[in-house]
């Protein structure tokens, strides 16, 4: 038997890292590969930027044009395999979250003015 996280679904900021799990477990073990978007095995070869750790995915400075992608985790075991999806859903520019934030507490600052 293999158990997965469930999907997940990141909104993230430029230039930070974020790790997605895949908690995989089961007898034998089952060897943890991801896959992107297109279907293609995520190594580190590939994209420097990209690391992995048991059953870790780490993706290091995330850039805007991660946005939309999916990453799915994929277990597999003589008993069979499992798969959970994570997706980046949108890559905030750090000027635009910042600017953003900003004119939310302006707006506050205003309404406690009434």
């Amino acid at each position: 038997m293999i158990i997965l996280k469930p999907e997940e679904t990141r909104i993230l900021t430029e230039g930070f890292n974020t790790t997605f799990k895949c908690n995989a477990t089961g007898r034998p073990q089952p060897t943890v590969r991801w896959i992107d978007t297109l279907g293609r095995v995520i190594t580190s070869n590939e994209d420097s930027r990209y690391s992995f750790s048991n059953g870790y995915l780490t993706i290091t400075g995330v850039l805007k044009k991660d946005a939309q992608k999916s990453y799915t985790c994929e277990a597999k075991n003589e008993d069979g395999e499992s798969v959970a999806t994570a997706f980046i859903t949108k890559v905030w520019g750090r000027y635009a979250r910042t600017k953003t934030i900003s004119k939310v507490i302006e707006l506050m600052s205003i309404m406690q003015l009434f």
